[in-house]
């Protein structure tokens, strides 16, 4: 997953702030209280000409969903041209990148249905719609909004066998800062989040940290 897109859907994805003492709630109330609905699209074109024809006021889109302001005005023309627009629960729609400080096992905590982005020493970063992150303040989680310059990737290094090329690593969508061939191989230099590095390793790839800051980071 490119964290780094998805970390830049919009005011709708992160709730940052420059101070997050502990403890301090977190408002989950929606940002957006229109009507939303959803049709199905083909690519980044197709919106694009949505946006263009309709001016339409699109929320996000997510696979081959794409999630807009809903008027009467809108879903007809829409139904003119063939979509069939769906209403859609914002609480599902709307995101937040959040704090969830430690209490219990992971695993548990994921179960919730938000993504983790990073493991810090006292919390995780995660992602998830409104309605999941709401759901582990129900379940008795501490949530809180972003630190300053959160959430910060971690500079790794990935080392491939002889004759692998770097482009294996495509899918995993890391922020590349260097390549360069080694005695044994390739070694990659990266920016990575947690998640990444999860899916790395459990791809088999031999990944290590070198720091919590990139290269240029603040």
């Amino acid at each position: 997953m490119n964290f780094r897109k998805f970390l830049a859907l919009g005011s709708l994805t992160v709730a940052a702030c420059s101070s997050t003492p502990r403890g301090v709630p977190l408002s989950l109330t929606p940002r957006e209280d229109r009507p939303i609905a959803a049709i199905t699209i083909g690519d980044a074109t197709e919106v694009s000409l949505l946006v263009q024809e309709l001016s339409l006021e699109t929320i996000r889109a997510e696979g081959n969903r794409l999630y807009f302001v809903a008027d009467s005005r809108v879903t007809q023309r829409l139904r003119d041209l063939g979509y069939t627009p769906e209403s859609a629960d914002i609480l599902q729609v709307e995101r937040r990148t959040v704090r969830v400080y430690r209490r219990g096992d992971e695993a548990e905590m994921l179960r919730s249905g938000v993504t983790l982005i990073n493991r810090e020493p006292d919390y995780w970063i995660v992602n998830g719609p409104l309605r999941q992150v709401a759901s582990l303040r129900t379940r008795g989680y501490t949530v809180t909004a972003l630190g300053p310059n959160e959430p910060l990737p971690r500079e790794v290094r990935i080392r491939l066998p002889a004759g692998q090329s770097s482009l294996v690593l495509g899918a995993f969508e890391l922020d590349i800062y260097s390549v360069y061939s080694a005695p044994t191989g390739v070694e990659v230099t990266a920016g990575a989040f947690d998640a990444q590095i999860d899916g790395l390793r459990a791809a088999g790839y031999n990944v290590e940290r070198i720091s919590t800051v990139p290269p240029g980071g603040s």
